[in-house]
């Protein structure tokens, strides 16, 4: 076999997360991002033996900049060849955006030390189509009773508890596979995003990390939220990073604002 390591960007609307849902991705009932680039594969393959994985099983919904990936093929061709193929087979909403060969030894999951995200948000309603699933809003009514500075800011103070290593029990939802909830969060932060004309008050939570819990950054993209909105506390983080609960303190963001970035 011959092997390569791919970088992906996608955007996840349309798509059940990345990891296939089974092996005859031809058929898949719900789309997944694996599938349609398995699919791909398979064509440019002409159908002989390949296989495609990847480092971060990101979730419904949710878009990436830079996935990681490693295809193995049984025939050998240029990196550039496998490159230009494989984006000659993709939908608009997913591409390739480097390739080049690796060893057989390279393992995207494993061998990833760090990873970024960002959040995509507007404190206000998003009044652009062309956002309405790549970005979310906190606007509510709650709002109202709270000065909008004294409340961003204190979301950015809100940030920084998470940054460190802490038992994020209360900010993931509970895997069997997983023997401990404790990660490491290297930097967390928020920056405005330049999207010029688009929107106006448009933002990014930027979270980078070792590694993340199922649904960890959703979680605590979530209590930030709620700090903006007046309805939790730093308290109630402080406390929920300290201790394990038997309830959330938050619901946990949607799916759409989600990008992951890059990995190390």
């Amino acid at each position: 076999m011959f092997y390569y390591k791919i970088t992906l960007a996608y955007k996840g609307t349309a798509y059940f997360g990345w990891q296939a849902q089974s092996v005859d991705t031809t058929h898949e009932i719900k789309p997944t991002v694996q599938g349609v680039v398995q699919n791909a594969l398979r064509k440019v393959a002409k159908y002989r033996d390949c296989s495609l994985s990847a480092t971060s099983r990101t979730d419904a919904g949710v878009h990436a900049k830079g996935q990681v990936a490693k295809i193995g093929l049984e025939t050998e061709m240029s990196a550039e060849r496998l490159y230009m193929a494989l984006n000659a087979q993709l939908p608009d909403d997913i591409q390739i955006t480097h390739c080049e060969k690796c060893d057989k030894q390279f393992n995207p999951h494993s061998f990833a030390t760090s990873k970024e995200y960002h959040y995509y948000f507007s404190p206000y309603e998003l009044s652009n189509p062309a956002l309405s699933d790549i970005a979310d809003c906190i606007f509510c009514r709650v709002v109202e009773n709270h000065p909008h500075r004294e409340r961003f800011d204190k979301m950015v103070d809100g940030c920084q508890l998470f940054v460190g290593s802490h038992d994020f029990h209360n900010f993931c939802n509970k895997d069997k596979n997983i023997s401990s909830t404790v990660r490491t969060v290297t930097s967390c932060d928020i920056h405005p995003a330049h999207f010029g004309p688009l929107c106006n008050e448009l933002y990014y939570i930027r979270i980078c990390g070792n590694g993340f819990l199922r649904y960890m950054v959703r979680y605590i993209v979530g209590a930030l939220f709620e700090v903006f909105k007046g309805t939790l506390e730093l308290d109630d983080i402080k406390r929920a990073l300290a201790s394990q609960q038997p309830k959330k303190i938050t619901l946990k963001a949607r799916a759409k604002g989600l990008h992951l970035i890059g990995i190390e």
